[in-house]
């Protein structure tokens, strides 16, 4: 099964693996960006696919309070706001955008703010995500086609924010199916070999809407040693994605990551197949407490441990603030 690994000539850095091609096509011939996860040199057809199918179900997780959250000075500026306050939270920011441009009714009105609000946490994210890996984000309204909101492959379809409103969700257009995303929410699109995201907020009555939405391109490999925040867009967050993936050959792999939180909080931990992003290989709930927690948990597998897509994904928006490392570990 080694047509399970793709391998690459880097320029400059020679081979290296990865599970998709840079781009494939869909069944109507459209050529699209796939979501890659970069293999260690070790893995063999095997790993992705014994290995993979071997994964245990049952992951025991502890959790170990180790200090006060961390600073959000620890966060990155937006790139498109730089003197923005850092924050990972979109409603924190609105205030600050709408006393600096004042609404007039006329070239600046009240959704701008909040659209801008949730752009400088939004680029944040993505500039802390991209120092491991590789996302692209956008957001505005999406409201006729030449104000089409989206990234690449994914994109909204463009509708007035009072149909969105009325009709209670939003199309996203992806490479291989439309979507639809409930308003005031968000979903996370897996499809085989590409991984999306999208948030949706439209009032009644009004034309404009914000849309939101997130194509990942190479997943966060580990390990991963730099803040990433939990973007929160006041009822829904971003869950952060990462490709664990042990260093070397083995059965046995112990995971670490240290989690900031401002409140208790569950999250989710789950773990899919690098072959298909559908398939969901193993999961679990752990709870953080406020503060900085380290969490650990050990996944076996036979012939060894493979690598693993895996989302960290907060129960309620507002309250887990970031990923502060994720580490693997061979036993």
């Amino acid at each position: 099964m080694e047509d399970t690994i793709i391998k690459e000539r880097i320029r400059g850095v020679g081979d290296r693996l990865y599970n998709n091609p840079l781009t494939t096509e869909n069944e109507d011939g459209i050529r699209y960006m796939t979501t890659r996860m970069r293999l260690p040199s070790w893995v063999t057809g095997d790993t992705m696919t014994e290995g993979v199918d071997g994964v245990s179900s049952s992951i025991d997780i502890s959790v170990e309070r180790v200090g006060s959250a961390r600073p959000l000075s620890a966060l990155r500026n937006s790139p498109l706001f730089p003197n923005i306050s850092k924050e990972f939270r979109a409603e924190n920011l609105i205030d600050e955008f709408r006393q600096r441009s004042p609404s007039d009714g006329v070239e600046i009105v009240d959704w701008m703010h909040r659209s801008a609000a949730e752009a400088a946490v939004l680029t944040g994210w993505e500039s802390e995500y991209n120092q491991n890996s590789s996302v692209t984000t956008t957001t505005g309204d999406p409201t006729a086609p030449h104000d089409l909101i989206g990234v690449s492959d994914f994109n909204f379809d463009p509708t007035p924010g009072r149909n969105v409103a009325s009709s209670g969700s939003a199309t996203m257009r992806t490479p291989n199916q439309n979507v639809e995303i409930a308003n005031n929410s968000s979903k996370v699109v897996f499809n085989q070999d590409n991984v999306g995201w999208g948030g949706v907020d439209a009032d009644p009555g009004s034309y404009q809407w914000n849309g939101k939405v997130a194509q990942f391109k190479e997943i966060a490999g580990t390990p991963v040693n730099d803040t990433v925040r939990f973007p929160d867009f006041g009822g829904y967050t971003i869950p952060n994605v990462i490709n664990q993936a042990p260093p070397e050959s083995s059965s046995q792999a112990e995971v670490g990551l240290a989690i900031s939180s401002r409140e208790q909080q569950d999250m989710n931990v789950a773990f899919r197949d690098p072959n298909d992003y559908t398939r969901s290989v193993a999961a679990g709930t752990v709870t953080v407490p406020e503060g900085t927690s380290n969490v650990q948990f050990n996944i076996s597998s036979t012939p060894e441990v493979p690598p693993l897509l895996t989302t960290l994904e907060p129960s309620d928006s507002g309250s887990v603030q970031s990923v502060e490392s994720y580490t693997v570990e061979a036993q």
